[in-house]
């Protein structure tokens, strides 16, 4: 169920919710620049999820309230994507999938008229992307194995695909029954 959140000040949020027993808190942020988080931690007293937030004592006077729950959001990665033929020629429409691990955040995008896609909101941490890029004249692959390496360092980077052209065959069917 959806609880109403009401935004306070210091970027605190209060969420309004009837628990009953052991439950699941699952927080997704949605601001512009920072990584795309969707932590799931459970219970007081039980672990969190890695090193994205984290569940802390409540305020002094305010043990009613329960516990607090921090979250730190990092910086996005952009990864921008060409993809090109053998000629380095851009090709659009390219539909190009993404698997992100180990979030197992799959995202979809296709290239533009220059051959180009950008995807936002990589986590910070993330160092590698899996990838699958399909386009009906081009020699295609059905498993997620273009892998592109995001450098540690850089908040943005550029990684180009070159794409082969797939061979047609064309004729006419003289007799089918041999």
């Amino acid at each position: 169920a959806h609880e109403l959140a009401r935004r306070r000040a210091q970027g605190r949020v209060e969420v309004e919710a009837a628990g009953y027993g052991r439950e699941l808190l699952e927080i997704h942020t949605d601001a512009a620049g920072v990584s795309n988080v969707r932590p799931v931690g459970r219970s007081p007293g039980e672990p969190a999820s890695p090193s994205t937030f984290e569940i802390a004592p409540p305020d002094r006077g305010r043990e009613k309230d329960g516990p607090q729950i921090i979250v730190r959001l990092k910086p996005e990665r952009i990864v921008h994507l060409a993809v090109v033929d053998v000629d380095s020629k851009p090709i659009p429409a390219v539909h190009v999938e993404v698997l992100i691990k180990p979030s197992e955040d799959f995202r979809s995008l296709v290239t533009d008229d220059e051959g180009k896609a950008t995807l936002r909101g990589v986590h910070f941490e993330t160092g590698r992307v899996d990838a699958r890029l399909t386009h009906e004249d081009y020699v295609s692959s059905e498993d997620f194995d273009r892998l592109i390496d995001i450098p540690r360092e850089s908040k943005e980077s550029t990684h180009r695909f070159v794409l082969v052209r797939a061979g047609r065959i064309t004729g006419t069917v003289i007799d089918a029954t041999t």
